[in-house]
């Protein structure tokens, strides 16, 4: 019986480990969770691993019970051999310690109390941003997107956009672009759903975007941001995350799109993240740029996707993109210039306002913002258009 009790604790903290890592990584990864609608999957996921849990628990307890239970019982009725006392009595520490640990166990679920509390407070609170009970799917018909007059602050604090009005038109590249901190992911944020404008009305091919599911927008826009959110898992896995039906070769396919097939195939699509390897920022930003192009969607954002990619390989991406993604309405969100200079169209935010507006060539003419920004991207602030970039 020894190496099978052996074995049922180490399956029992395997599942408690599990268990916590599914709870912890969840939350910890909520902006992936939500952006690729797996909030039920993550939910079935936990609970799955909560029962197995439960049963490795009942299995060491029960059994350990059960056992001593019985050898009691035969001693003191059935006037068995002197020999199972001892067995018993080597037996009776454990039980001691396994009565203590159940006892200790009130106490910490007592001690814990305050804590759960708040924590089931938390998550049984309403979200500020509420589907509507008469919420309607959104209809794609080209991927136009409109702001109108939005202003927005963070928790009552200084706005973070002041009343910004623009259009998207359907199929084009859109440059959004202004120093950290600017604003600019606010309009990411805010597209998404994650936060309902303080005043204003954004639109999404004439639709309020208020008024439809939140699953249809989910299914309409994908984001890929700076810091991307990695599961401990495998490769394979993290990438379809966003599709979990694609096939391996279409995740070959948008893994050689952001140039990262090759070193993949060599680590092993099937090894562990954080536990059997290790990865550098750049990887991992591959891994999240490849895990929005999984998911194929009419609207694709890309926050400062390439922050940690040296400027060849990021070059060399986005133009994959830009053919890959043709027809689709691709918003770039960046604080680098040079990405943008070919993109149909830049928005030019500074201090949460929509400042300029024009295509590069345009918003280089006179002394503006931009053309500040511009500089400070250039060899001693001589300006040049010759970059290959979206």
């Amino acid at each position: 019986m020894e190496p099978r009790k052996k074995e049922i604790i180490r399956d029992y903290r395997l599942a408690v480990e599990e268990c916590h890592r599914l709870l912890l990584e969840s939350f910890s990864n909520w902006y992936t969770v939500i952006s690729f609608g797996r909030i039920g999957y993550e939910k079935e996921q936990y609970g799955r691993e909560c029962v197995e849990k439960a049963l490795q628990t009942f299995i060491l307890d029960i059994g350990l019970l059960s056992a001593l239970s019985l050898a009691s019982h035969q001693i003191t009725h059935e006037k068995i051999p002197l020999s199972n006392l001892v067995i018993l009595l080597t037996w009776w520490p454990r039980l001691i310690q396994l009565l203590l640990s159940i006892a200790g166990g009130f106490d910490f679920v007592k001690s814990r109390l305050p804590d759960t509390r708040s924590f089931l407070e938390l998550i049984q609170r309403q979200p500020t941003v509420a589907e509507h009970s008469d919420a309607k799917p959104m209809s794609i018909k080209g991927g136009k997107i409109q702001f109108i007059n939005v202003s927005f602050c963070y928790d009552h604090r200084y706005p973070a956009l002041k009343n910004v009005t623009f259009d998207f038109l359907p199929g084009q590249v859109i440059g959004v672009v202004g120093e950290t901190g600017g604003g600019k992911s606010t309009i990411s944020n805010l597209l998404c759903r994650f936060y309902d404008p303080t005043s204003g009305c954004i639109r999404i091919d004439e639709q309020d975007i208020r008024g439809i599911t939140q699953n249809s927008l989910r299914d309409a826009i994908v984001v890929s941001p700076q810091q991307q959110d990695i599961f401990t898992n495998t490769i394979m896995y993290n990438i379809r995350y966003a599709k979990p039906s694609a096939s391996d070769a279409e995740v070959y396919e948008v893994c050689k799109i952001v140039q990262a097939h090759d070193q993949f195939l060599r680590m092993g699509y099937d090894k562990i993240i954080k536990k059997e390897i290790k990865l550098s920022g750049g990887q991992i930003q591959k891994i999240g740029i490849a895990r929005a192009l999984l998911k194929d969607t009419p609207i694709i954002i890309l926050d400062e996707p390439t922050s940690a990619i040296d400027p060849a390989t990021e070059s060399n991406i986005l133009e994959n993109i830009r053919i890959r993604l043709q027809g689709r309405t691709i918003i770039i969100i960046t604080h680098r210039l040079p990405i943008v200079v070919n993109a149909n169209h830049i928005l030019v935010i500074r201090d949460g306002r929509l400042v300029q507006q024009g295509t590069h060539k345009e918003l280089l003419q006179g002394n503006n913002y931009y053309r500040e920004l511009w500089s400070q991207h250039t060899s001693l602030g001589k300006l040049s258009t010759e970059v290959d970039y979206i």
